[in-house]
């Protein structure tokens, strides 16, 4: 049960999950959290992933909580350790985790989002969070505006979307998004954009 065999079970979880098999993926995430107490992030939020598509919300949630949890505390940690000869490796440390808090924000506002528009503000509150823990984001920015989408807050989507694709002019869904929000909003609005 090292560190090797840890990354080997998130692959793996990842790959089943990348093929279809979110029960199997959800399952081997399961298991890779059990491997490693302070470093299982990824596989708490692997599994949040696969709750999320297996439409197993409150697991989801619970997975994604862990993960946050997790983060947090690392973050925590290097921040009272005072040892000047770890500065480097805490810097690197509380990079590593501020992403992960980024992702797992990410993650828990395409929850909120897909929960439909109920759940907008959620998702919005969720996404801005993202944002704040781990910066700009293209993918992050692209899921902003399939809530503004949504709402038919049309301008505020091509805002977002224009965001994204400056920081990844390659994002291919935030290029997708762009057209089919043109056309959508030429049927909304009759032709008058």
């Amino acid at each position: 049960r090292n560190r090797d065999e840890f990354i080997c079970w998130v692959q793996l979880a990842l790959l089943q999950m990348s093929s279809g098999e979110y029960q199997s993926s959800y399952d081997i995430a399961s298991e890779a959290t059990k491997l490693e107490d302070k470093d299982a992030i990824s596989a708490w939020n692997t599994m949040g992933v696969a709750a999320q598509l297996l439409e197993n919300d409150d697991e989801a949630i619970r997975a994604y909580d862990e993960a946050l949890n997790l983060a947090r505390g690392r973050i925590d940690s290097n921040i009272d350790n005072e040892d000047d000869s770890a500065v480097i490796d805490q810097a690197n440390m509380l990079s590593l985790a501020s992403h992960a808090i980024a992702v797992v924000w990410n993650n828990y506002g395409n929850l909120w989002r897909q929960r439909g528009s109920d759940h907008f503000n959620e998702a919005l509150d969720a996404y801005a969070k993202s944002l704040e823990a781990g910066g700009e984001n293209a993918a992050v920015y692209n899921n902003i505006a399939l809530v503004h989408i949504a709402c038919q807050n049309f301008d505020d989507a091509e805002v977002e979307l224009h965001k994204a694709l400056q920081l990844n002019p390659n994002l291919e869904c935030a290029q997708s998004n762009l057209m089919r929000l043109r056309e959508y909003r030429k049927q909304v609005e009759g032709g008058k954009s």
